[in-house]
């Protein structure tokens, strides 16, 4: 499953590059967007973390 996650999130980040190689007025809105990204799958994986059982 960690490498099916590793495999989306390469894809990802390389589609936004060639966005933003393509198109630069898209950097600011990609840039929020990874941003929140981020911080929801931070957020997502301390919850997952916390809960596990021993």
């Amino acid at each position: 499953m960690a490498v099916i996650g590793v495999v989306v999130v390469l894809m990802a980040c390389a589609f936004a590059a060639f966005l933003v190689h393509a198109y630069p007025a898209l950097r600011e809105p990609l840039t929020m967007a990874v941003s929140i990204a981020t911080l929801a799958g931070l957020l997502v994986a301390t919850v997952m973390l916390l809960h596990r059982q021993p």
